[in-house]
């Protein structure tokens, strides 16, 4: 078998499976139960989108698309490089709002798990800065942060509080997650082709669904530990900002 037809194979066997985890996703997506808790990650989803989804999904499996969307990408570069640095830095802050806007419209309006109805409770029955510690035992600095941000908005008359709390800390951390992960795909990479590649295969990978107003702690406690991960490679490649 020569090199081409290994490499033509090869194409086909990661198309099929490829696809089969898309049409596992979907299907755990309409069904969603405990036994495919690993694949639901569009449970939340309006069933519109959750169709919408999958078909994006497989058509970039097709690799004549997948050529079109490299040389998209690639006119996208050409033309950027044509603006000064204050209009790309814009066009990026458009696009980090952008995010956060998808992230609220799509947004969970009930917690998936019972942990997210449990925290929610917990939130309210803090009187005191003393009890987020009971409360929130491995994680008292988010709980903090939690605490704190209901307080306020409890003071402006805000129905949901408890819930809006999480998923406005959950969006947040999101929004900070684009940011902090752009600047790891810019000290990556030199390509600018490859370094939206990194950032649209970690946007669109199943982690990314605690940011949409997911009732949990995980969300900032994920955001913080991006921005370690990021200034440990800067560390790593004597790349460290004053």
């Amino acid at each position: 078998m020569s090199g081409k037809q290994h490499e033509k194979y090869f194409l086909r066997i990661v198309t099929i499976l490829g696809v089969g985890f898309i049409l596992a996703t979907l299907f755990a997506g309409l069904y969603p139960t405990a036994n495919n808790w690993g694949v639901n990650q569009i449970g939340f989803l309006p069933v519109f989108w959750q169709f919408l989804s999958t078909l994006l999904m497989c058509s970039f499996c097709i690799p004549s698309i997948q050529i079109k969307a490299l040389r998209f990408l690639d006119v996208i570069e050409s033309k950027s490089e044509k603006y000064s640095i204050t209009i790309r830095r814009s066009l990026f802050l458009f696009f980090l709002v952008f995010a956060g806007c998808i992230f609220w419209l799509l947004r969970e309006e009930l917690p998936l798990s019972g942990d997210g109805s449990w925290l929610i409770r917990q939130v309210l029955l803090i009187d005191d800065v003393s009890e987020i510690r009971i409360n929130f035992t491995n994680q008292p600095f988010v709980g903090l942060i939690i605490w704190n941000l209901f307080k306020f908005l409890s003071s402006l008359n805000l129905p949901s509080g408890a819930t809006l709390t999480y998923q406005l800390l959950s969006i947040v951390s999101g929004v900070g997650v684009i940011f902090f992960f752009s600047i790891l795909a810019r000290d990556l990479f030199e390509v600018t082709v490859e370094r939206w590649l990194f950032l649209f295969f970690v946007l669109f990978s199943g982690g990314f669904q605690i940011f949409f107003g997911n009732i949990e702690n995980y969300a900032f406690t994920y955001f913080v530990l991006i921005v370690f991960i990021v200034y440990g490679v800067k560390y790593l490649s004597n790349n460290v900002l004053s």
